[in-house]
């Protein structure tokens, strides 16, 4: 799986909890986050679909995932798209699958766990809208977020360095840390460590929630005043083992709105 992991174990020595598990999040009500889906690779017929990386519907047509969920999963072979599940090991009724005619990275990301982590995935055929499946609302360019949000995945759930992934979707509220604290906890350990003001990191530090490997993609998603599902972020990257007490850095969709627009208006 691709969560992006910076090996911090040296946090525990710090101070930082241990003890607990989407990462300590709960099993979700089913198609409570209808945008949410899962993307997956396969090598059909030698290599059935399975899941990768989450991402979030954007428009019928367009998926909105992290940049590394792109690189890192290989060229040969296919990306499927599932919208409408909630259980990974079960034809659901409603659930719609689509194959992806095109990969686009960001074009200043350099790969692995670095900023500008944000890619879009266009399907050969739209989704067709239904109550379980729908699209997740954007932020206003550079929109500062503050407060709980949301994570949810099909990520592992354990807290260890051996991944347990749950069949069913998980969620987890977490609250936005600010830059300067997330970074001066980074540097605790890796001195080298380069937030920027495109990301954005979630906590408290010394908490044990987290999204973990296989929560990539996905979305961080806060309610809007007027109740609607609105994208914060995009899984990036954090630190192994997950639930350990060290932020979770996302990518800031409040900073990349103007480039999506611009990519999905130049494929129409």
């Amino acid at each position: 799986m691709l969560f992006q992991y910076l090996i911090v174990a040296f946090l525990v020595a710090k101070g930082f909890a241990t003890k607990s598990r989407i990462t300590n999040g709960v099993t979700a009500l089913p198609h409570k986050y209808p945008y949410q889906v899962s993307v997956q690779w396969g090598f059909p017929p030698l290599i059935r679909y399975r899941h990768m990386c989450g991402g979030s519907i954007i428009d019928p047509s367009w998926i909105l995932t992290a940049g590394h969920c792109i690189t890192e999963i290989p060229k040969i072979g296919s990306l499927q798209v599932v919208a409408g599940k909630h259980d990974l090991t079960n034809i659901e009724p409603g659930q719609q699958e689509r194959l992806v005619d095109r990969r686009v990275v960001y074009e200043s990301y350099p790969g692995g766990a670095s900023q500008h982590d944000i890619g879009l995935l266009k399907l050969k055929s739209p989704f067709n809208y239904t109550d379980h499946i729908q699209p997740i609302g954007l932020p206003k360019s550079g929109k500062q977020h503050t407060g709980d949000v949301i994570i949810s995945g099909w990520g592992s759930i354990s807290t260890n360095m051996t991944p347990e992934y749950p069949s069913k979707l998980q969620a987890v509220e977490v609250s936005v840390l600010d830059l300067d604290t997330c970074l001066a906890t980074f540097q605790l350990v890796f001195p080298e460590t380069q937030i920027f003001d495109t990301q954005i990191c979630t906590g408290p530090v010394g908490g044990d929630r987290s999204p973990c490997s296989g929560d990539s993609g996905g979305a961080l998603m806060q309610f809007d005043v007027d109740g609607k599902a609105e994208q914060v972020g995009i899984v990036s990257w954090g630190a192994a083992p997950c639930g350990n007490g060290a932020p979770s850095v996302f990518t800031r969709v409040s900073s990349y709105v103007d480039w999506i627009a611009a990519t999905l208006d130049g494929s129409r």
